[in-house]
């Protein structure tokens, strides 16, 4: 996918970026990025921070949670970013239907992780009612393909979730967020599931316990790791 580079070499026009302390070059409209990482370098923390909007052109960032509660993700949102809970919306995975924090921006509930019709029902549902638009400037993430692997077994139909998945981020240009743990799964299957993305953002421990990141596929920006 590529890049249209804004005239005074900043962001790309109309495209999405990301808060100046994050070492990820901006992306193009309906881009999707893999998140990449072991449990102890928290892939989850670092796709947080790239789901929170940075403008105000961007309404605001649906998650996709399959292991932890709303009450649990708002928790973590305030956590690691300044934005209010007014522009986060969350659809709940993990089958424990509770009663949604208060000022969260949109809520939704599906009864299981291997539920990946419902998912992209109840994901469409939400979109539009947090969206004015069709085309919304709307950041989406999934936490987690590693879990919706466990639940599902069966790597072909994750595969197909995940086409059909980013492909609708592309079409809408939305920006997609996808976390997934490589290390618990078969070589094979990590590449079969990393098909559907445009990019990669992988993130690990450094030998001095510091975080690393490493962005590769995005157009202008060098694959090397970079202390986060």
């Amino acid at each position: 996918m590529s890049v249209e580079p804004h005239p005074d070499g900043g962001a790309p026009v109309d495209g999405y970026g990301f808060a100046p302390n994050l070492p990820v070059s901006p992306v193009a409209r309906g881009t999707s990025l893999v998140v990449r990482g072991s449990a102890e370098a928290d892939p989850s923390a670092l796709a947080m921070r790239l789901l929170a909007p940075v403008t105000e052109r961007d309404v605001g960032a649906l998650l996709v949670e399959t292991d932890d509660t709303q009450r649990g993700v708002t928790a973590r949102w305030a956590a690691g970013t300044n934005v209010p809970r007014s522009r986060l919306a969350v659809v709940d995975c993990n089958g424990e239907r509770r009663d949604s924090p208060d000022g969260l921006g949109g809520a939704g509930y599906v009864s299981r992780p291997s539920d990946l019709t419902g998912i992209g029902i109840k994901c469409a549902e939400v979109a539009r009612s947090f969206v004015d638009g069709p085309r919304g400037r709307l950041r989406v993430g999934l936490d987690s393909v590693s879990t919706l692997l466990l639940y599902c077994d069966d790597v072909q139909a994750v595969y197909r979730f995940l086409h059909a998945f980013t492909g609708r981020i592309r079409t809408s240009g939305r920006l997609g967020v996808f976390v997934f743990n490589p290390e618990v799964h078969d070589p094979r299957v990590a590449r079969v599931t990393s098909r559907p993305f445009d990019a990669a953002v992988d993130v690990r421990v450094g030998e001095r316990g510091q975080r690393e990141v490493r962005v590769d596929g995005v157009p202008g920006q060098t694959p090397a790791w970079t202390p986060l």
